[in-house]
């Protein structure tokens, strides 16, 4: 009974081994994709139809890393004008909207790219970290949910500096949660004045 016991462990383990080396391998491929089609120099609809074609090698989490980390300057980076339609935000849109997977690994790909520039802060942005900056756009132009953030957030895994990315958006993730009673309130509000009817 031990015996199989220790060989049904054993089996656990290696199976995990493997899921692991899988999604790794995924991954990969999923980056190397995603940096051809940002290097096709397609965006807006082209981008997204290309991205369709190639199916499931395309992860939008891979793409959004990609498209942050071509950005020349933090500048760039936060002036999120790289999120418009006609430029990478349709793409993005399209491909993680329906994958709440993707969307905290896509969070973890923009942590990813802050840490490589040193998570400065945007002088011109009022002093806000690159970071929170990024948190914000993507969630006011609903790339990503709020389960997403709060997902990266919560997780156990510990990539990169994470403590460093997590301690600099205790202010968005404060205001989040401001952000979320008052949406909660309004629609009460409104449920109330239609029922008043």
């Amino acid at each position: 009974e031990e015996d199989a016991r220790r060989a049904a462990k054993e089996e656990q383990v290696l199976r995990l081994k493997r899921e692991k080396e899988a999604m790794a391998a995924a991954g990969a491929e999923a980056a190397v994709v995603a940096k051809e089609l940002v290097a096709g120099g397609l965006k807006g609809k082209e981008l997204l139809a290309a991205a369709k074609e190639k199916g499931a090698s395309v992860k939008g989490s891979a793409l959004l890393g990609e498209v942050l980390s071509v950005q020349g300057s933090n500048e760039a980076l936060a002036g999120l004008g790289w999120m418009a339609g006609k430029e990478y935000g349709m793409a993005l849109l399209g491909l993680l909207r329906a994958n709440a997977e993707d969307q905290k690994e896509a969070v973890y790909a923009v942590q990813r790219v802050v840490e490589e520039r040193g998570y400065p802060k945007v002088p011109k942005e009022g002093g806000d970290s690159l970071l929170e900056k990024l948190f914000h756009g993507l969630y006011g132009a609903d790339v990503l949910d709020e389960n997403a953030f709060t997902g990266w957030r919560d997780d156990d895994r510990e990539e990169g500096n994470k403590r460093k990315a997590v301690v600099q958006t205790t202010p968005w993730f404060q205001w989040l949660e401001t952000a979320e009673e008052e949406e909660e309130e309004e629609e009460e509000e409104e449920i109330e004045e239609l029922n008043n009817i």
